[in-house]
């Protein structure tokens, strides 16, 4: 994830463009990683979780070990039929 940050010119406000991978782009991913900005912005680095290597977070989806709150949300978020037809490109 990455942040671009700019003064708009003549109004003084700033402005942020956040950059992220299409894989932690989903809504609950978004509002953790902004809790978790938030914190450290906020001076409350400390409180935070330290980060897990991602290799662990394959290894527990591939054993079947991931939480049975997210496997019913990500099963629950797939799409079952389209009313509509999907453009590549």
């Amino acid at each position: 994830m990455r942040f671009v940050i700019a003064r708009e010119p003549g109004s003084g406000r700033w402005l942020q463009l956040q950059l992220l991978h299409h894989l932690i782009g989903d809504h609950t991913t978004l509002e953790v990683m902004h809790a978790e900005v938030r914190a450290v912005l906020d001076g409350r680095a400390h409180e935070l979780a330290a980060p897990q290597p991602f290799r662990n977070l394959v290894a527990q989806a591939r054993l079947g070990l991931m939480p049975r709150r997210m496997k019913r949300s990500s099963r629950n978020n797939w799409p079952t039929s389209t009313s509509r037809p999907c453009r590549s490109g």
